[in-house]
């Protein structure tokens, strides 16, 4: 899924940026700021700009490795594939789970960044002469996986849609982990040694990686949502830029944690909402939506969500999430039985109208698969 990093950045440099761009002054900037200053603040530039930073910190921890020792790049390099590797095989495992879509394409540029920024954390730890014994660690991210593919496979079944090769799919999957074990256990830092494993299993249950907080930028339709989630204090800030009118910023403390967000029109009128999803204690997603406005300002969408107690929510027992599937947004959830998952998954469809007074997620459909 995702192009080699220093390809793409090459590409990129040939085909549209004729001014020299030094390392110093890019690490300077944001990837949003890099993607203006470029020209080019769609998702497609913002890619570009991502991918743009993170060479420019991979050239920064590799020159601070090579100067006490160029084999410490390599053995570093191991870990970037690997952790990459990783990375792009929970990308496809969740575009499955989804149906596909291109957020998928967006998500892997921005994890390079990601990846880039872990490993300057930790370089000196990871890439540390292997011992002369090593003892794998022990570790067990495959079922999420498994789980999202069955998904998809109940999602391919109910709408006719082309298959894949789950074994496949699965022996990359178990052959990573194997890789990952084993470096793991060259890693004689405690600390560092924990943070990737807390890395890992962020990254295979489909949450931000790193326990920091959230960062995303969406755009769409010459709209640009900067969507931020700070883990200490809780607070979630959506910061909207394009609008005719000022101070259209939404600030609120929330409970749980900020998973992912998605930025689409689902209701088709030339003006985009943000989708932003979080996950309690309890394993029960939430939702916090804004629409768009004519382009004026930015307002909640409120979700009409059935009662615990209807029909609709019958069997529910936590370990639910919201997608955006084409125009709709879904939420899905396992069937329970006496406490234990039946196998079968619930998904209920939402349609965005415009109520009286604000805009409104209306439940339209309910598939069980």
């Amino acid at each position: 899924m995702k192009l080699h990093l220093l390809a793409a950045v090459s590409a990129f440099l040939c085909t549209t940026s004729a001014e020299p761009l030094p390392q110093a002054e890019v690490l300077k900037m944001s990837v949003d700021d890099l993607a203006q200053a470029l020209g080019d603040g769609s998702e497609a530039g913002q890619d570009r700009a991502a991918r743009l930073v993170a060479t420019a910190k991979r050239l920064e921890t590799e020159g601070r490795l090579a100067k006490e020792d160029v084999t410490r790049v390599l053995r570093l390099d191991d870990w970037r594939t690997a952790l990459g590797g990783w990375q792009d095989l929970q990308l496809e495992v969740r575009a499955r789970e989804a149906g596909g879509g291109t957020m998928w394409g967006h998500l892997a540029a921005r994890d390079d960044l990601a990846l880039e920024d872990f490993l300057a954390t930790h370089a000196a730890a990871l890439s540390a002469p292997t011992p002369e014994q090593v003892k794998p660690v022990e570790i067990d991210f495959l079922g999420p996986a498994k789980q999202r593919l069955d998904a998809a496979e109940k999602l391919i079944e109910e709408l006719g849609m082309p298959g894949f090769d789950r074994k496949e799919l699965e022996q990359k999957l178990r052959n990573a982990q194997g890789t990952l074990s084993w470096l793991l256990g060259t890693v004689g830092d405690d600390t560092s040694r924990d943070a990737t494993v807390q890395w890992l299993a962020a990254l295979s249950a489909g949450e931000p990686a790193g326990g920091s907080g959230f960062s995303e930028s969406l755009k769409l339709q010459g709209i640009t949502f900067e969507v931020s989630w700070d883990s200490e204090g809780g607070e979630l800030v959506i910061e909207p830029r394009g609008l005719e009118l000022p101070d259209q910023t939404w600030k609120e403390k929330v409970t749980g944690r900020v998973t992912g967000a998605e930025v689409a029109d689902l209701d088709g009128n030339g003006f985009p909402e943000v989708y932003v999803y979080l996950r309690d204690d309890d394993h029960q997603a939430a939702l916090r939506a804004f629409a768009v406005n004519r382009g004026k300002s930015m307002t909640p969408v409120h979700l009409q969500q059935p009662a615990t107690d209807a029909k609709e929510m019958a069997d529910f027992g936590g370990g639910d999430e919201f997608a955006v599937v084409e125009s709709t947004l879904v939420q899905r959830f396992p069937v329970m039985k006496d406490g234990q998952e039946t196998g079968k998954t619930r998904q209920l469809q939402y349609k965005l109208k415009a109520g009286e007074a604000s805009w409104q997620l209306v439940l339209d459909r309910v598939v069980e698969y």
